[in-house]
């Protein structure tokens, strides 16, 4: 049964790879400091990139046992910070066994350190807000944690292990994202409270939740990746308190087309939204396929009116989509991208 269930993951997986590899034919760097290999961000901001041009490549053909991240690096120069761990960066390192990531860091890639299965020891400083799906899988690290929700900070990063019949699951507030594959091929689910604080929902999130027969989006969601709620074959029951429908997308590149309900017969669903936001949901691609769309407003199902947690402003920019919160500006993943 294990092995089935980790062929059935390594498909999901291998499927999502070859997406990502649509929209990034090869990896490449821009420079190296003799060790690691950056890409520049920004100005003054560099991430940690694979070596390895070919995703199927470990990554480093030599990295030390205990690995310290620098938090700055100088190139003819100039001073960068590193805040960000690329996808794929130190995928099949296996010479790893502790790494240290430094407080400037923010972000931790998807399958960041998968399948650096002797990586028993790593040490993620708070600054990390944004922690993508199986950034540790097939690592000692995950392996010793405890079964249940496992959190990154302000990210529900993994449900480790197989839930009890009936199990409901409350997330605690104060998280912001769920990771890809959380809760994937979780079957003995049957429900789950977000809470308000969630921005974005990424890709596979609850797939194979068979018995999960209703979900409700908070208020500030703004993405939702490909798959998310695929294969609920249970779920008749939607209610999104999104103004605005969220954005659906593969996670790296949200502008392509992806089925958040795929296999879920959303045309005997309800879709509950508020009702200033009916008819932007019955325009709106993969939400317009629910047979009832209705405003949530004199109807039994509970609901929170506008949550006053942040300061929350959608804006279109050259044909992207920001969200401006408490003074910054992030994308529709929840990435921050400049003030």
């Amino acid at each position: 049964m294990r092995m089935k269930t980790i062929a059935s993951f390594s498909s999901k997986l291998l499927a999502l790879i070859l997406a990502l590899m649509a929209s990034v034919s090869t990896f490449a760097y821009d420079f190296s400091d003799g060790l690691l290999c950056y890409n520049i961000l920004t100005e003054n901001t560099i991430a940690v990139t694979r070596q390895s041009e070919h995703i199927i490549m470990p990554c480093y053909e030599y990295l030390p046992e205990d690995l310290v991240i620098p938090s700055e690096v100088t190139l003819q120069g100039k001073r960068y910070t590193v805040v960000s761990i690329d996808q794929w960066a130190f995928h099949g390192c296996t010479m790893l066994k502790s790494v240290i990531i430094p407080t400037t860091v923010t972000t931790i890639g998807l399958s960041a350190f998968h399948d650096c299965e002797n990586l028993a020891d790593v040490y993620i400083p708070k600054s990390v807000t944004i922690v993508e799906g199986s950034a540790f899988a097939y690592t000692k690290w995950f392996d010793n944690l405890p079964d249940g929700e496992i959190y990154i900070n302000n990210t529900l990063y993994r449900y480790k292990g197989t839930a009890p019949e009936n199990t409901k699951i409350v997330v605690k507030d104060g998280t912001t994202r769920i990771a890809g594959f959380t809760f994937w091929n979780q079957s003995n689910i049957v429900s789950v409270e977000l809470p308000q604080t969630l921005t974005v929902i990424e890709h596979s999130a609850f797939e194979e939740c068979t018995q999960l027969n209703s979900v409700t989006i908070p208020y500030y969601v703004t993405f939702i990746g490909a798959n998310a709620f695929a294969e609920c074959t249970s779920l008749t029951e939607v209610i999104c308190l999104a103004p605005t429908p969220p954005i659906a997308g593969v996670y790296a590149n949200p502008s392509a087309k992806s089925e958040i309900f795929m296999d879920v017969d959303v045309s005997n669903a309800t879709l509950y939204v508020r009702a200033e936001s009916v008819e932007a949901y019955k325009t709106a691609d993969q939400w317009k396929e629910f047979g009832q769309i209705l405003p949530i407003e004199g109807t039994s199902v509970n609901y929170v009116e506008r949550p006053f947690l942040v300061r929350v402003q959608k804006v279109l920019q050259n044909g992207q989509v920001l969200i401006l919160r408490d003074g910054k500006t992030y994308n529709v993943m929840g990435i921050e991208i400049g003030e």
